[in-house]
């Protein structure tokens, strides 16, 4: 099988490359705006998703995009043309090839849900701002999923991974979210920086159970019922759900630092809290994480140091 990875330099492409170089002819494809990670065995072609792209292929990972808000909100027409045009032009790739495409899509795409929608369902439509600084992303996910439902009602085989908090080696280092802000302050001793007053909750999970879960959606084959019900999944760690003070205590004490905490303004529209309803992706593929965030923050940190 060949199987095409966009966004393969970055932090969770370059993961789903490694894994599926095991057995299968790997294509890496990233334009390298936010990603440099290279992974050995796998074919690079140095290509922007938002144009046309030809080559023969089995699997399409369609994974470009710029994921932490920082980079995204810098960088906000490269994130939109890599979840609009990129996804247009790679469900036309895959109908061309009579492939398979899985889409990464996000959290972000059910904004920020009142407590009754937490955790948060496949089935929940989601409360975002669609004027918003963080509507590049948000939204241009939701309109990459609309492509995806639409080629899907004409015989494209899609399916879509809504992905929650996920981290672990190979993150950037300077990527400003919050496992990567806080290690890199723990390990120099300077203020870890906490925006709000740290009692928004995240659930966190680690890369290797991402990856896992990603690939069981991609492999599995769907029953009856409609696009929705059948291959949209959300993939995250409901189990590891601590606030974000909780987690910089935590690094604080793995790395030992005598870093200090300090309180910032919480930026605009930045969540509450962000849960994932992982009961779908468990009955029907068997899946749910293993790794302990303990654990998880033990190997990125092992990462960061180097």
């Amino acid at each position: 099988m060949k199987v095409l990875v966009t966004g393969g330099a970055g932090f969770l492409g370059s993961h789903l490359v490694e894994r599926y170089l095991k057995g299968h002819e790997v294509v890496s494809v990233d334009h390298l705006g936010s990603g440099h990670n290279m992974i050995d065995g796998a074919e690079f072609i140095n290509h922007d998703v938002a144009k046309p792209l030809a080559l023969e292929c089995d699997l399409i990972f369609h994974f470009a995009c710029r994921a932490s808000p920082p980079d995204y909100q810098s960088h906000p027409f490269d994130t939109i043309r890599a979840n609009s045009l990129g996804t247009l032009n790679l469900l036309r790739l895959a109908k061309k090839n009579n492939a398979k495409l899985v889409f990464a899509s996000t959290s972000e795409i059910y904004g920020n849900p009142s407590k009754e929608f937490i955790p948060s369902k496949e089935s929940f439509w989601g409360f975002v701002n669609s004027c918003g600084p963080r509507s590049c992303y948000d939204e241009s996910k939701r309109l990459g999923e609309t492509y995806c439902f639409e080629f899907a009602r004409r015989g494209v085989d899609v399916r879509v991974v809504r992905i929650f908090n996920t981290y672990g080696p190979r993150m950037r280092c300077d990527d400003g979210r919050v496992v990567t802000n806080f290690i890199n302050q723990a390990l120099s001793n300077k203020p870890l920086t906490v925006f709000g007053d740290g009692s928004q909750g995240r659930s966190y999970c680690f890369v290797s159970d991402l990856v896992d879960g990603v690939s069981r959606v991609a492999e599995f084959t769907p029953g009856g019922g409609g696009f929705k019900e059948s291959r949209v999944f959300n993939v995250g760690n409901p189990f590891e759900h601590y606030s974000v003070k909780e987690l910089a205590l935590m690094i604080k004490k793995l790395t030992n630092s005598s870093s200090e905490i300090t309180y910032h303004g919480l930026p605009v529209d930045d969540p509450v809290d962000r849960v994932p309803d992982i009961s779908k992706i468990k009955s029907i593929l068997g899946w749910e994480p293993k790794v302990s965030l303990r654990d998880g923050l033990k190997r990125t940190i092992k990462f960061f140091q180097g």
